[in-house]
């Protein structure tokens, strides 16, 4: 990984380790760079190595994964995104790593145009070089077969899943406003100038309904948005409570759940809400679509139309039968299709295959 600290890809690492440790296996995480630390799994058969490399290509840090690759006897590898593919395929074949696999869980928003060329055409090649790709939808696995002229049938699918268990419906505090959630990094790719200005929208009308807004986690854009709050004298409704290493605990207070980024793969933290009964709204993007069904699912604005948005909002608030319906159905979707059981039973017969034990 680039490094390992709080964020989707994160949490989706660590209940593949968590539901993979009854088999006997050990894990070894690589990031790049240095890394929080705050959610990697306390556990004994997990080891957390940082290389310290350089940014951009760093020809000594490939070299020193190939040789702990080696050292260490490494059955698979996996690298995740562009930001570790390089790394991990080249290292992993250098090392001649058994099982070479790529996860590809959504694309930026924000990548210049000569920047994104000179990326597809290296992806391109360091595809071949991988054993298996894996994208988290349908739609990433198309878009990625296209760009790399990539038979689909040589990537598997497979989207994430959530403990079920652990994410559930909870009692929600009584509460004269309605409440409305995020939980994620705090980065310009997730887009909270839209979200929090709906809020305002909604606020700045004399409405029997009063709206509140906390967005949990951090990250660089936290000034530039403490900065809009205070431009839209907002601090009254609106929380930036920071990062949490139980966001388990604070579905339960959300009346709804927003994902307002420009662009998603599978939003982990959406799945978590689903699971808790949260009714969501969702940017119109791909990655949503995908997988949630127009208002059965989700409430779907258009992507950065804060008005929209706060449209949405207002419908879900003055709509109880429309929450309460989606919130049953969220639960029920979640535990038939995305428990975590079946999320690690994919990757458990994919790494087997691929070793040839399967």
């Amino acid at each position: 990984m680039y490094s390992f600290s709080f964020g989707g890809l994160e949490r989706r690492i660590v209940r593949l380790i968590k539901g993979l440790t009854d088999y006997d296996a050990r894990f070894t995480i690589v990031s790049l760079r240095p890394s929080t630390g705050e959610f990697l799994p306390q556990q004994d058969n997990v080891e957390h190595v940082v290389l310290d490399a350089r940014p951009g290509l760093d020809v000594g840090a490939i070299g020193r994964l190939a040789r702990l690759l080696k050292a260490q006897k490494i059955d698979i590898v996996h690298s995740h995104n562009w930001v570790s593919m390089l790394e991990g395929v080249v290292a992993g074949n250098l090392a001649r790593v058994p099982a070479i696999v790529h996860g590809e869980h959504g694309a930026s928003r924000f990548e210049a145009d000569q920047l994104r060329r000179r990326r597809t055409i290296a992806q391109t090649l360091l595809a071949r070089g991988a054993h298996a790709i894996v994208p988290v939808n349908a739609s990433i696995r198309d878009r990625i077969a296209e760009l790399w002229h990539l038979n689909p049938e040589r990537m598997t699918v497979i989207p994430n899943g959530v403990d079920t268990a652990l994410f559930a419906p909870a009692v929600k505090p009584e509460a004269a406003e309605f409440v409305v959630g995020s939980i994620s990094r705090l980065e310009a790719i997730k887009n909270f100038p839209c979200l929090i200005k709906a809020i305002s929208t909604l606020n700045s009308h004399d409405d029997a309904c009063r709206y509140r807004l906390v967005i949990v986690g951090d990250g660089s854009e936290r000034s530039s948005l403490e900065a809009l709050i205070a431009s839209l004298n907002a601090e009254q409704f609106v929380s930036l409570p920071g990062s949490t290493d139980n966001p388990e605990h604070w579905y339960g207070q959300f009346d709804a759940y927003v994902n307002c980024s420009f662009s998603e793969g599978m939003s982990n933290t959406v799945l978590e809400a689903m699971a808790c009964g949260c009714p969501v709204i969702a940017t119109h993007v791909p990655g949503h679509l995908e997988w949630l069904k127009p208002d059965v699912h989700a409430l779907f604005f258009e992507n950065d139309d804060a008005h929209d948005l706060a449209m949405k909002i207002k419908r879900l608030a003055d709509e109880r039968e429309l929450r309460t319906n989606m919130s049953e159905e969220n639960r029920r979707y979640v535990v038939n299709e995305f428990s975590n059981d079946r999320f690690v039973a994919s990757y458990l017969s994919l790494y087997r295959r691929l070793l040839g034990s399967g």
